[in-house]
């Protein structure tokens, strides 16, 4: 399983993977339904307002009516992959493989396209008015509503597949190929952490902004305190039978339990206790 999202209240989300197939899950339920089998693999989902978009492995763009459980209509972008999909500014943006950004108008229409980058954009993020991207060079650029970069900058040596913003530090998270989690103020570097032995495939705060998690594909998550980038707990396989395999997204529904997914096809989800 590659991408989850979160469902139309909080108890719903939805997953989706190498398979092609989109499932709806009950938080409390271990039976999921299946809305959608597609033929390729899907790395990307966003629900918003009724809909849930999904993003393929070959540009295909699937806007689904969560209402009427139909396909309201699929659009062909350039062959590679759709890896991030969010709603921003009343604009639908889409992260390609290609390094384009697509920015579709509330009803799917194209807007425009950017090329941002000749290699693949693998990540956004949002905060007020501005935008954060990144993707395989390395670089993190910042935008205005207009899309115009004020700022970007060389973060690490390999490709970002994670990027998380702290609005109560005003700090932002980063980390990839490289395996270390890297904390920025304003685009200064704050700490560089050591935090996994491979990639690190995502990072996510709580709602609260008390906690953030990253995982890897070292198969493990860990917790980190997100006011000093503390190391909390550390959810392996052999102390906790955890994931087997590559960890690839995180999702909190709620301030004290967030769920995974992984390439060994579970999904998990985890409460943290407080003491």
């Amino acid at each position: 399983m590659y991408t989850l999202c979160h469902g139309e209240d909080t108890t719903t989300f939805f997953s989706s993977g190498a398979d092609g197939m989109v499932v709806r899950w009950h938080v409390n339920q271990t039976d999921g339904e299946l809305l959608i089998k597609f033929p390729y693999a899907v790395y990307s989902l966003y629900q918003f307002n009724g809909y849930l978009l999904c993003g393929g492995s070959k540009g295909e763009l699937t806007i689904y009516n969560l209402k009427s459980k139909s396909i309201e209509q699929q659009i062909q972008f350039d062959g590679q992959a759709i890896f991030d999909i969010l709603y921003w500014n009343s604009n639908w943006l889409l992260a390609h493989g290609s390094g384009k950004l697509s920015i579709l108008s509330e009803l799917w229409t194209m807007e425009k396209q950017i090329q941002f980058s000749p290699k693949s954009l693998r990540k956004m993020v949002n905060y007020e008015d501005n935008l954060f991207l990144t993707g395989s060079e390395g670089l993190i650029w910042q935008t205005n509503k207009q899309f115009e970069i004020l700022k970007s900058m060389k973060a690490h040596n390999e490709s970002i597949f994670a990027l998380a913003y702290n609005s109560n530090q005003e700090i932002l998270l980063s980390g990839g190929r490289d395996a270390l989690l890297k904390i920025w103020n304003h685009f200064n570097l704050v700490q560089t952490i050591n935090a996994h032995w491979f990639h690190i495939n995502f990072i996510a705060l709580n709602e609260s902004q008390e906690y953030f998690v990253t995982c890897s594909l070292d198969k493990t998550i860990k917790l980190w305190n997100a006011k000093n980038n503390e190391l909390l707990k550390v959810i392996n396989n052999e102390k906790y039978e955890a994931h087997q395999s590559s960890v690839n997204k995180i999702l909190w529904i709620g301030i004290n339990r967030f769920i995974s997914c992984s390439d060994d096809r579970m999904i998990m989800c985890f409460e943290i206790q407080q003491k």
